[in-house]
């Protein structure tokens, strides 16, 4: 009041005399008792005028959880308190509150009002479930959207913003829905596009039930990072309706979450990521952060979800009103309202800069040549479409949940090598022209028309009857920097990249055909769909194969495998009781296919599991024999009696010569027989093979005899004697001539054809 009264006195210093106060040294309690309530109310009405509300810019603190019940009992508690005080604007799905019961509720928060959307009694139900409830800080102006509520959905409008709070209830949930929708998620699905009809930004947090693993609604969608990978029905329609709404999934791509993406549900059964915040795409420059926390037990199993927006226009009180001391809800001291500093400064940091930008930052823009290896599967095929047509579609699978899968219907002349190539011509436009590209199909035709035929110099491409897309390969192809390898799958019943891909060509059958190329331009790859995001299933296992986990994202791809399930090995039956699973002793089939499963399952790793895969399938062919002609050459020096020198040797040398004279004894020639043995060589069936003075041996009937019986002659000693053999390969004949059990010695006095294996 001091203050007050110097005001409206003449300042001494302003008239430069000294003046005496008018006021009495003893002034009388009335005038003294008036003055001070003068000043009383004059400064309440000073306090009224500052406390009044104004438009200000600040940040909007939005918080979602799903509590699982007990509002009455929670909200009295110091988590849940303390999350109501740090929030403007607080969502909780699963009140289970019913009819009137969000006005009984309101006694126990008074810094927040509590708008309660209850979800609609059974009669044979005895208790409620599900229900959403809003809370509100006091001072903020807000107006509740009825026209974008339904059942266990509230949208509100708070400071220029629509805010949707929703619950998706489980799969085969009995809760009451509106007749003319289907389900919860169509029902959520038209209340998100009558609200993206409006001109104001449009945040959606709840629980949704749904799992989307790390896949993005759109192709230019940021992309997305989630430690659960699992992807349920549920989550492929969600990103369909954020694809469709163009929402942009905060989950794995903003503030703290971003290449993180946390776990947001704790259940007994097992982690998943349920609960998300949207916003639509063209504001996504309003979110200054986001974060999952982790759960609070034993309160509730559910994450909750901090999102601050900066909204253009946010009616508060720029003194924001004190909580009661008396009220449940005032034990955790209100903060501080956050400044753009405090928002600038919580960006920098929960931002996490990839490796990429460290480098930038520290070394300047960089790049690397150790680039790692793409694979590709491609597929095509024909059948009947909904108009019972004949049409051919191409399937191109890169990895499960890949936003560059392809399941088209081609156009043009419905042919299989024309899918095949428009499959390649996606695959090199989706890859990375300087990382090495692998692509797999079972088409030898296709790898010789590119790989051959194309790289002559008489091949005309356009007289291709495929020419409109075999150029645009061509040029594709020439303009990568990095190598592309075509492989030829043999096993193609067994790959599950390639099953993938063939179900994406049956799927694309039934879709329209892609539009074919412009004259001016000819590039086909302009003209591939855009507007598919991949969401597909994760892929089925194969009766036989082992389950395999893909960890990691795009190209750089960990594959690993658990305990298979039990298979038979392909075989062809030896007799007919064995077709009909009816053999000797009541050996079946199904014994020798439990025999094979156990060494399916005593692999350890995929490698080991295919090798016996493939072991088993081809257990009924054999290694083609050598040649005589093959073994002679390898003995010639022996078998013509030729003696070496020795002295050289050292005492493992001589050693192994002694073994070795032992087990194959030389031959000796006599010149005055036209054939080096007493007798040409004896095998079964009554083939007979005799060698010509030339050396040259000739085969009856064409065919190697099974087993040769060789009259031989020791040199030493002069005794003629019988040997059988059986036609070994190369490796027996390495192990007969440099022995067992010793160490290698030199191998310069071997034959040259020898020496190079």
């Amino acid at each position: 009041m001091r203050t007050l009264r110097s005001s409206i006195r003449p300042s001494p210093k302003a008239t430069g005399t000294a003046t005496k106060t008018t006021e009495p040294r003893h002034t009388p309690k009335g005038y003294a008792r008036r003055s001070r309530r003068s000043s009383r109310l004059f400064s309440s009405k000073i306090d009224r005028h500052a406390a009044a509300p104004s438009m200000v810019t600040v940040s909007l603190r939005v918080r979602g959880c799903n509590i699982r019940g007990g509002m009455f009992t929670k909200l009295r508690q110091s988590p849940l308190a303390s999350l109501v005080h740090e929030s403007d604007v607080l969502l909780l799905q699963e009140t289970h509150l019913r009819e009137g019961e969000g006005d009984a509720i309101q006694r126990y928060c008074s810094t927040h009002e509590i708008i309660s959307n209850p979800r609609p009694l059974r009669t044979d139900m005895k208790r409620p479930g599900g229900g959403v409830a809003t809370l509100i800080r006091k001072g903020i102006q807000f107006k509740k959207m009825e026209d974008l509520s339904s059942t266990d959905i509230l949208t509100i409008e708070a400071g220029g913003i629509l805010l949707m709070n929703i619950y998706v209830p489980p799969e085969g949930s009995t809760a009451i829905w509106p007749e003319d929708r289907e389900s919860p998620m169509q029902l959520a699905a038209d209340l998100i596009s009558l609200a993206r009809q409006r001109s104001l930004p449009l945040l959606i947090l709840g629980d949704w039930n749904a799992r989307t693993g790390n896949m993005s609604p759109t192709l230019d969608h940021p992309k997305r990072i989630s430690v659960d990978m699992t992807v349920n029905s549920r989550g492929r329609e969600l990103l369909r309706i954020a694809g469709a709404e163009e929402l942009q999934i905060l989950n794995g791509t903003q503030g703290g979450d971003a290449g993180v993406g946390h776990l947001t549900c704790f259940h007994s059964m097992g982690s998943s990521v349920v609960d998300y915040a949207l916003i639509s795409k063209e504001h996504i420059s309003m979110i200054s952060h986001f974060e999952v926390r982790k759960p609070v037990s034993p309160w509730t199993d559910h994450a909750c979800l901090a999102v601050t927006a900066t909204p253009t226009q946010h009616p508060v009180t720029t003194n924001r009103a004190k909580p009661p001391k008396k009220s449940s809800c005032s034990e955790v001291k209100q903060e501080a309202p956050s400044t753009t500093l405090d928002t600038l400064l919580s960006q920098a940091m929960s931002s996490i800069p990839s490796l990429t930008q460290r480098l930038a930052t520290v070394y300047g823009p960089v790049t690397s040549t150790a680039y790692d290896l793409s694979t590709v599967y491609i597929a095509s095929k024909k059948g009947r479409n909904r108009c019972g047509l004949m049409a051919a579609a191409a399937g191109v699978f890169w990895r499960a949940n890949s936003s560059r899968n392809l399941s088209h219907r081609i156009n043009g002349p419905q042919n299989s090598e024309r899918a095949l190539l428009i499959g390649l011509l996606h695959a090199l436009k989706t890859s990375d022209p300087v990382k090495p590209l692998k692509v797999y199909c079972t088409s030898q035709s296709l790898i010789h028309l590119v790989k051959d035929r194309c790289t002559s110099p008489d091949f005309d491409a356009n007289s291709h009857q495929n020419a409109d897309v075999l150029i645009p390969v061509i040029t594709v192809i020439t303009q990568r920097m990095a190598q592309l390898i075509l492989v030829v799958l043999d096993t193609a019943k067994l790959n599950l990249g390639y099953l993938q891909a063939s179900r994406l060509a049956t799927d694309g059958i039934m879709e329209s055909a892609l539009p074919a190329p412009t004259p001016t331009t000819n590039d086909y790859g302009a003209f591939l769909p855009r507007e598919w995001t991949g969401c597909l299933p994760a892929p089925r296992l194969i009766p036989g194969a082992p389950k395999i986990v893909i960890s990691g994202y795009e190209d750089n791809c960990v594959a690993s495998t658990n305990n298979p399930r039990k298979s038979g090995a392909m075989r062809k039956p030896h007799t007919a009781a064995d077709r009909g699973r009816r053999a000797h002793r009541k050996r079946s089939s199904a014994a020798r296919i439990r025999s094979a499963n156990k060494k399916l399952l005593s692999e350890a790793s995929p490698g080991g599991f295919w090798r016996t895969v493939r072991k088993l399938r081809n257990s009924g062919s054999t290694d083609t024999p050598l040649p005589l002609q093959t073994i002679a050459d390898e003995f010639e020096d022996r078998m013509q009696g030729k003696t070496r020198d020795i002295s050289n040797f050292d005492l493992d040398q001589m050693e192994l010569a002694r073994i070795r004279d032992n087990e194959i004894p030389p031959m000796t020639r006599d010149p005055s027989e036209s054939r080096c043995f007493s007798r040409p060589f004896t095998c079964e069936e009554g083939r007979s093979v005799v060698m010509a003075q030339d050396d040259s041996y000739r085969y009856s009937e064409g065919k190697a005899p099974i087993r040769q019986t060789i009259q031989l002659q020791n040199y030493r000693t002069g005794k003629l004697f019988s040997k059988t053999f059986h036609p070994p390969d190369r490796r027996q004949i390495q192990g007969m001539v440099l022995g067992k059990g010793l160490p290698t010695p030199n191998t310069e006095w071997l034959p040259p054809r020898l020496q190079d294996k």
